[in-house]
């Protein structure tokens, strides 16, 4: 059989073997780098507050979000902890998914975690809460990019005594392009101490309260790839009570495990 080729006629140009293979990087580039840039979408933190004050939680402008994370850090025993109502936007208590509360079984340092996933978002978004006295540390993130069910990894631990550092125990998302989500309530006077996280976690919101000498700090990264972490809390100052929590999340881009398949279709 002979080969055939591919020749230039006028004005009019049809490539030869040698030009598909000068063209050939650049081609098979378009086509597998394509796939894997689209792959990579993952979260987006489109805003965080985060204040010390009775019910509700500060407002926030959640439009455009699928996931709010609700992390909430008090002094007092797990039985202290607030729970939500029916939010500003319609949203049920019964919306909202409850991890934790951890605590050494004392009047000390307590974290809990609330998320709502796919429910109604917008404007003025605001979570009231009932509790013992009804006040606690709020920090209220919402991110966009979130599966439909994002909730994977949890752990969370307090304390038996005073402290410097505390880790929240290890988690390994299942999946790649999981947001992880660290908290931190520190039993301490507010201009006592100072705090840091490790493990490439990056600080979002670090507030005192006044009101019962305690502080809180909420922390996350983006994995792009499935490993464990376990994030070291450092506080300076006079050792206190610590508790800490950690969550990750799959995100919509990390359901099916990062894989991609490309198909190349060659000629002669």
């Amino acid at each position: 059989m002979r080969n055939r080729e591919f020749t230039r006629h006028g004005y009019i140009w049809t490539p030869t073997r040698r030009d598909l293979l000068k063209t050939a990087g650049g081609v098979l580039a378009a086509g597998l780098l394509a796939p894997r840039v689209a792959r990579a979408a993952t979260f987006t933190l489109l805003r965080h507050v985060a204040a010390n004050s009775p019910s509700p939680t500060p407002s926030i402008d959640s439009t455009g979000a699928d996931l709010l994370i609700w992390c909430h850090t008090r002094r007092g025993q797990s039985t202290y902890v607030e729970t939500p109502r029916t939010d500003s936007l319609g949203n049920l208590a019964s919306a909202y998914t409850k991890l934790g509360p951890y605590n050494n079984g004392g009047d000390n340092a307590t974290v809990v975690i609330y998320v709502l996933q796919g429910g109604t978002f917008g404007s003025g978004h605001t979570i009231p809460y009932g509790g013992p006295d009804g006040l606690g540390a709020e920090f209220v993130s919402v991110w966009s990019g979130s599966a439909a069910s994002p909730i994977d990894q949890s752990a969370g631990s307090a304390s038996a005594g005073n402290v410097s550092t505390i880790q929240p125990g290890s988690i390994t998302p299942t999946m790649p392009n999981e947001l992880v989500i660290a908290l931190l309530s520190d039993h301490a006077y507010p201009t006592d101490r100072t705090h840091s996280v490790d493990a490439s976690m990056t600080e979002l919101d670090n507030i005192a309260s006044p009101e019962y000498y305690y502080r809180g700090m909420v922390a996350y990264t983006i994995q792009t790839a499935a490993a464990a972490i376990n994030p070291t809390f450092t506080a300076t100052g006079t050792a206190s009570p610590l508790a800490a929590m950690i969550v990750s999340f799959k995100s919509t881009s990390s359901t099916s495990g990062g894989k991609v398949r490309h198909r190349v279709i060659g000629g002669y």
